[in-house]
């Protein structure tokens, strides 16, 4: 169960007990809380909330985004979750090397 406040950051959930759900917010636990009665049966359905150091601020959308893409690939991508869309849609899909470059430098503090 988590139980630290979060801002900003990726999370991963399990929607409605079945299907992972991976999502970002710039508020995370007001995000969580939406969720709640719609895609979240109970809080302790959160599996992982993510916050890295270095992306704090709207601005940063994009990096959160590229994130959940890369989490919500790893696990199966958006047909085997609760996802909708992928955050990283075809028009940008071709910038996913160039954020992820800048994810590196700010998570490895280059």
């Amino acid at each position: 169960m988590v139980t630290q406040t979060m801002e900003e950051g990726i999370y991963l959930l399990l929607a409605n007990g079945t299907k992972p759900y991976v999502g970002q917010s710039q508020s995370v636990d007001t995000r969580l809380k939406q969720h709640l009665g719609k895609r979240l049966d109970n809080i302790a359905d959160v599996l992982q909330r993510f916050h890295f150091e270095g992306l704090d601020g709207s601005k940063n959308k994009e990096l959160r985004e590229t994130i959940e893409q890369v989490i919500l690939d790893a696990i199966g991508g958006k047909d085997s979750t609760d996802n909708r869309v992928n955050p990283i849609g075809d028009k940008r899909k071709h910038k996913m090397p160039d954020y992820i470059e800048r994810i590196k430098k700010i998570i490895c503090k280059k």
